[in-house]
């Protein structure tokens, strides 16, 4: 397949999985350039690597709306990861940890 193909393909997919573009939406939350490539290129590695299950896709599709209602503004509304209800919102939590202190 030629360059130009594989990335048309791969941009063809990588719109249609819920979880890519849930990591492409915190990956625009990174600190700076390079940690957003980073965090893009990891993303894209695994988009290569894993197919999804129905269930994994409505997970990602569930945490990437609820995720969406918290980062509205990217990057102004990045700094809500920072709190328990982002953190939530956006699967890097979960609700049911043992202590509630630890997130």
């Amino acid at each position: 397949m030629r360059p130009f193909h594989a990335a048309a393909a791969l941009l063809i997919l990588s719109a249609c999985n819920p979880c890519y573009q849930l990591a492409v939406r915190l990956c625009s939350c990174q600190p700076d350039d390079y940690t957003q490539q980073a965090c893009q290129q990891r993303a894209n590695d695994e988009l290569s690597r894993v197919t999804l299950t129905n269930a994994q896709s409505d997970r990602c599709t569930a945490i990437t709306t609820s995720c969406g209602k918290v980062l509205e503004a990217v990057p102004e509304d990045c700094p809500k990861l920072a709190t328990d209800e982002g953190k939530l919102a956006c699967g890097l939590a979960f609700d049911n940890a043992p202590d509630a202190g630890i997130r």
